[in-house]
């Protein structure tokens, strides 16, 4: 039976006075196997897709002091864990308020798959080739995010 699963994905900018501005982007410590990834998740049945994007982002990054620039877009794209589900991605443009660190390690709330997970965070100039895996990465270009390639 086919599937869409629909997910929320968060591209955070950090201006700090440089040009282009800095990505939010995270690791796993303790899965060498996980690739670099952006803050979002999965939305809960009958869960507005906004109000999914303000709870992955607080759960994962605990980072509050954060408004919406604007929605980026939604990539399709096959999951690599079942053949027969599609994820529905919708991405949005989110800039941080305050202060912020430069890095930090955060175990994520809340009650979904990754709750308990340590995320590694550190906030990077993205170059023209640097590259997301997966879904993640189908809006990471100049054309939808201009804000990160000065």
């Amino acid at each position: 039976m086919k599937r869409t699963i629909l997910k929320v994905g968060a591209f955070i900018l950090r201006d700090n006075g440089r040009v282009p501005p800095e990505l939010l982007l995270f690791t796993q410590p303790d899965s060498n196997d996980a690739p670099i990834q952006i803050p979002g998740g999965t939305v809960e049945p009958d869960e507005p897709i906004e109000t999914a994007l303000w709870r992955e982002v607080a759960e994962e990054t605990r980072l509050t002091d954060l408004r919406m620039v604007r929605k980026v877009g939604v990539s399709e794209f096959p999951s690599h864990l079942n053949e027969n589900d599609t994820l529905e991605r919708h991405c949005y443009l989110l800039s941080v308020g305050a202060e912020t660190r430069d890095h930090w390690i955060h175990r994520v709330g809340g009650t979904g798959e990754d709750g308990g997970m340590r995320f590694a965070y550190e906030w990077r100039q993205i170059e023209p080739d640097f590259k997301l895996v997966g879904d993640l990465g189908v809006l990471l270009n100049p054309r939808d995010l201009p804000e990160l390639y000065g």
